[in-house]
């Protein structure tokens, strides 16, 4: 059985992780040299014979040497030179490079036999010094994107195609190029040093920082695994206090399972920032048991800028789950309902859990604000210790937040208030409380919507009710799954949840639980987990405790916004820039190469 279930259309507003996600389609892994270089010599033969007129013999040997030869020498060259300069380019890198290169040599050729047999001028030679000029440009564009920012130390390994091209030029009498080839490398380089301003200016000016290296840093992210949009975020980011609850229970020998539930993002996308955010708690967090990590309140602002930022959060949460104070009390959970609000409660002693979701409309991220205004709430009402999870357990592509000042916002607080006197006031405490845990592994891949940490299910049973806490290490899910799964579980209350893990966002801004897995195989594993769990019930104490995680940095407020505008307004408007530059310095030189024949 394979169940597909879709959610009504919401409103399209895009945010940080599809933003950055979609920068993806741009970056890909450079082919093996030992590839590039026999299509790069294959191309010079074939553009040789088709446009130049030296008899067919000379035609490939012309093609050959003026496209073919400088191209592999520039390949092998500018890897070292790159690197002697302190620059950072690959083997495949330069060989790739080198192959554009001979690309745009070759259209230009191409273009310029065209012209010729058309107006019968010999312009075949004149289009190749042009596009030596265009090369020189490209070159330098490049390198300063993908090596470093100088301009003057990318000038030599950017010059090495052009340079080997001019010297071979002169094997086939012709003279009297250098001026042209100069100038045009001159208009050329303008232009891309226009288009070098125009990605730059931007990001500089909204947050110091140059725009070149954020595409240098994605790309040494994103294709190489180091950490270069990390160092970026450091630059932008500040340092916050994050309140990180745990929610323990102990057995009469060990501490079986913990929730975890930080004040944090885990995004933006992959392994940068707080990504696999979950993965890293649940490995360097000791003597917790079983761990959870199910979502807080907290939207992208509140990224960590690093992974070694989650190290804070960990730290944080050992010193509460060795200060938690434990307890034989607990009450039945009980269910509140305010507008689209869904909220499930179960009293701890004096702590009390909350989970929320919105399903079947959206469920998107709770802002850090918002969730501290919750927790305030309860206190007034006695609570302790108190941690509100974000279900974050249906939704449809780009859907909001929820900010303070909504409807939901009051209608969530109102649940609270609601579930915490209920709580605290009416609701009896009973002394056997029991739980029972079960995990499995991923059952589907992270292009399928889910994380390295699979499924985990913690079964909480007082005095005979038995509730049912499902975690999916994923980002959210289609609209309507929850329903089907909450349903079909043979026990007196559970809820959903997913970790929020951006991990799952590598490559996509949206790849929700539920789109792409089979849904029959998800609803059965976790079905058989819970069963699992009840196997597994024995006898617990429970306490909750929360502590500050000081000086995390993140990504601050309102900055993934601005951060994700800006980056898309350059996208937008980068393609027309960089088309009308083109045009204008092929223009310029075409005058050039006129009035200097």
């Amino acid at each position: 059985m394979k169940l597909r279930i879709f959610g009504p259309k919401e409103k399209v507003v895009k945010g940080m992780e599809e933003t950055t996600a979609g920068l993806m389609k741009y970056v890909f892994a450079a082919p093996r040299w030992k590839n590039t270089i026999p299509v790069t010599l294959a191309l010079s033969l074939v553009v040789g014979a088709g446009v130049f007129n030296f008899g067919w013999r000379e035609n490939l040997l012309a093609g050959l040497i003026l496209i073919g030869v400088p191209a592999v020498l520039a390949a092998a060259f500018t890897h070292p030179l790159a690197r002697l300069l302190q620059g950072t380019m690959t083997v495949n890198r330069s060989a790739l490079l080198a192959f554009v290169g001979a690309v745009i040599i070759s259209v230009f050729c191409v273009v310029g036999a065209l012209i010729s047999f058309a107006i019968g001028w010999q312009l075949t030679i004149s289009a190749y010094v042009m596009s030596l000029g265009a090369v020189f440009a490209f070159r330098i564009l490049v390198l300063i994107a993908i090596t470093q920012k100088s301009f003057v130390r990318n000038l030599v390994p950017a010059s090495l195609q052009t340079v080997f091209g001019a010297l071979f030029l002169l094997l086939f009498g012709a003279t009297g190029y250098v001026v042209n080839l100069v100038a045009i490398s001159v208009v050329f380089t303008l232009g891309a040093l226009v288009i070098i301003r125009y990605v730059d200016a931007p990001l500089r000016k909204s947050f110091g920082v140059s725009g070149m290296d954020f595409i240098r840093s994605y790309i040494a992210q994103t294709v190489e695994g180091a950490p270069g949009m990390e160092d970026f975020f450091k630059k932008i980011g500040e340092a916050v206090e994050v309140p990180v609850t745990t929610l323990s229970f102990m057995t009469n020998e060990r501490v079986k399972a913990t929730f975890v539930v930080p004040a944090v993002h885990p995004g933006p996308v992959g392994e940068i920032g707080g990504g696999n955010l979950p993965v890293r708690i649940v490995n360097n967090l000791d003597d917790g048991g079983e761990i959870f990590v199910p979502h807080g309140t907290a939207t992208h602002d509140f990224n960590l800028v690093s992974a070694t930022e989650s190290l804070k959060i960990v730290e944080a949460a050992a010193r509460a789950v060795e200060n938690t104070q434990y307890t034989a009390d607990a009450s039945k959970s009980i269910r509140v309902q305010r507008g689209a609000i869904k909220l499930l409660a179960q009293r701890f002693g004096d702590s009390v859990l909350f989970v929320s979701t919105l399903s079947p409309e959206s469920t998107e991220d709770i802002e850090y604000g918002l969730g501290l205004v919750a927790n305030a709430e309860a206190r007034t009402r006695g609570v302790q210790h108190a941690v509100l999870i974000d279900a974050h357990n249906c939704t449809a592509p780009y859907a909001s937040s929820m900010w303070a000042g909504t409807k939901n916002s009051f209608d969530l607080i109102d649940a609270i208030r609601e579930a915490s006197s209920r709580l605290m006031q009416s609701e009896r405490l009973k002394s056997d409380i029991k739980l029972g845990i079960a995990r499995r592994g991923p059952i589907f891949g992270r292009d399928e919507g889910m994380g390295d940490l699979g499924i985990q299910v913690a079964l909480v049973e007082v005095a005979g009710q038995r509730t049912a806490y499902v975690l999916v290490d994923a980002n959210n899910m289609v609209s309507n799954l929850r329903e089907i799964i909450v349903s079909a579980l043979k026990v007196d209350e559970a809820e959903v949840m997913t970790t929020d893990n951006h991990v799952v966002n590598s490559y996509s801004g949206i790849n929700l639980l539920g789109f792409k897995a089979d849904n029959g195989i998800l609803l059965k594993a976790i079905i058989e987990l819970v069963d699992e769990a009840q196997a597994n019930l024995e006898p617990v104490r429970v306490g909750m405790n929360t502590q500050q995680a000081s000086g995390v940095s993140v990504f601050g407020s309102q900055k993934t916004a601005q951060l994700a505008s800006t980056v898309t307004a350059i996208m937008a408007m980068g393609g027309a820039l960089g088309i009308s530059v083109i045009i204008a310095s092929f223009a310029i030189s075409l005058l050039l190469v006129i009035f200097n024949r």
